[in-house]
């Protein structure tokens, strides 16, 4: 049935339905602080039964809760079925005391903090009071997200892959940071161009670190140049040796004075530029494995999306369930323009820039993933972005909002990508194994290096469990590379055997 609160959670109407009636709802509210919580306890019409009062972030402030949670619901006669939490964008030093409330089987729910603040009485003050009643509001009229506990691979890969996004944005600030150092010390050097050493390669590191200037570049031999540059794989040494020395002795040399403390900085931005590096690196192999056994191990599937992508997109849609709709997800993306229209029904829209509270990390990964697809010559995305540069649109909300598409699909349907001349089309199973076969070289090569391909085709694994179907319903053999067993041969089928477009799509499920 359609209702005018598509963004209240079902769980809470549940909650207000079997209750019967608001007086014997009992919803408490929290504004979480690292020492204590402040709470209020109120019923489903909004009044107030137990004004604020402050509990520790422990387990005693667990207990004194429930018992608090007890005695109102035996004054007032509330059942503890009816009774349910909620706070303000979940921290982190919150997580374990809304955990154990869980585990007592009672509802807590994640409010925004920005919809909170606007159902504040006083947009302009802001008290614990006040930001619990803003709570409240938003409990009571639903509009919250149910806090359920997620699959432990969905949460691992979450934390693993935010983890690597912060060092990344950390090591592109102190990369950044190298530039003014570098600049003083010997002028253009990062320009590729002018100096002929590619900026952030391992030649560029080792000139870096050892007394790095001009001057110190232009006297040395030009022997050791060429050994350290092919050492560090540089193609045409001697031209690039050559071309750097010429430069280095024609720029113009730094003030004496700065140079010690311009190398002394760059020296200790180096070390933490490796270190950072390195931190990167070893978490690859962590987010690879809980990567493959999880669904979004069928994003790589897709041509253009490799680990990396993959991993971010299926960390943060792990709420893809609660927002059905393709139109929803790109909103909540915020790839997606918003739209404003007043005036009565002969008044045409206009459309603003996207909408500021959004999933961020999520806009930059889809943003992403449809460049990189987009990069396939012949795919669904590069016909997109031909089409949308024609017609003068946004190209990358295009491709974003394709990305979307995509991926909700893939999830949704725990099915493996096909190219929309072959999943639309009126294709015929041997097309589809046709293709099959001639990508899965390139699907194994995404993975190889990360582990064995048959501990990550395993069938009890996602790509596995395709792998099998795949063979099974298109007759085609889908052998690993390297493999010692035996190449698995597809068994003829019985005369008279043929299986539906729709026992296909269910069998690749």
């Amino acid at each position: 049935m359609n209702s005018i609160y598509t963004n209240a959670d079902p769980s809470l109407l549940k909650l207000f339905e079997r209750a019967g009636d608001l007086r014997k709802v009992l919803c408490a509210p929290l504004d979480f602080a690292k020492k204590s919580h402040a709470v209020l306890f109120c019923n489903g019409l909004g009044d107030i039964l137990k004004r604020p009062f402050h509990i520790a972030n422990s387990p005693d402030g667990v207990e004194k809760l429930l018992q608090e949670v007890a005695a109102t619901c035996r004054h007032r006669s509330i059942s503890s079925k009816h009774v349910f939490f909620g706070g303000e964008d979940l921290p982190s030093y919150a997580e374990n005391f809304l955990a154990q409330l869980r585990r007592q089987g009672f509802l807590v729910a994640r409010v925004n903090a920005f919809d909170a603040k606007k159902q504040r009485e006083k947009l302009q003050a802001s008290t614990d009071e006040l930001d619990l009643h803003g709570i409240a509001h938003c409990l009571l009229k639903g509009r919250a997200r149910m806090l359920t506990r997620q699959p432990e691979v969905h949460q691992q890969l979450r934390v693993l892959v935010r983890e690597r996004e912060f060092l990344v944005h950390h090591l592109t600030a102190v990369r950044n940071r190298l530039y003014p150092q570098v600049d003083r010390l010997f002028p253009g050097f990062m320009d590729h161009a002018k100096s002929g050493i590619h900026p952030h390669g391992p030649a560029c590191y080792w000139l870096l670190e050892n007394r790095f200037s001009a001057a110190q570049i232009a006297r040395r031999s030009l022997d050791t140049l060429v050994a350290g540059l092919k050492k560090h794989r540089v193609p045409k040494a001697e031209e690039v040796a050559g071309q750097l020395r010429a430069y280095a002795a024609s720029t113009l040399p730094p003030e004496k004075e700065l140079i010690w403390v311009s190398q002394l900085s760059l020296e200790q931005l180096l070390q933490v530029e490796k270190a950072l590096s390195e931190s990167i690196r070893d978490l690859a192999a962590p987010i690879a494995r809980v990567l493959w056994q999880s669904p979004a191990a069928r994003l790589t599937t897709v041509p253009g999306l490799a680990l990396t992508l993959s991993a971010g997109l299926g960390a943060e849609i792990f709420l893809l369930r609660e927002i059905p709709s393709l139109a929803r997800l790109c909103s909540y993306a915020g790839i997606i323009a918003a739209t404003e229209q007043t005036g009565g029904p002969d008044k045409e829209p206009w459309h603003k820039s996207t909408y500021p509270h959004c999933n961020t990390r999520l806009k930059n990964y889809l943003l992403q993933a449809g460049e990189h697809m987009a990069r396939i010559p012949g795919s669904d995305a590069h016909t997109l972005r031909t089409r949308a540069e024609a017609s003068g649109q946004h190209t990358l909300r295009v491709l974003g909002k394709h990305a979307a598409a995509v991926v909700r699909a893939l999830l949704l349907g725990e099915r493996a990508y096909l190219p929309s001349r072959l999943y639309r089309g009126p294709s015929q199973p041997q097309e589809r194994g046709t293709y099959w076969e001639q990508y899965w070289p390139k699907l194994c090569g995404k993975w190889r290096g990360v582990a064995p391909l048959a501990q990550i085709f395993d069938p009890a694994q996602p790509l596995g469990r395709w792998r099998r179907m795949a063979q099974e319903a298109y007759g085609i053999s889908l052998p690993l590379p390297g493999s010692h067993e035996a190449k698995e041969q597809n068994q003829p089928k019985e005369p008279g055997h043929n299986q539906s477009e729709a026992a296909l799509e269910e069998a690749l499920s």
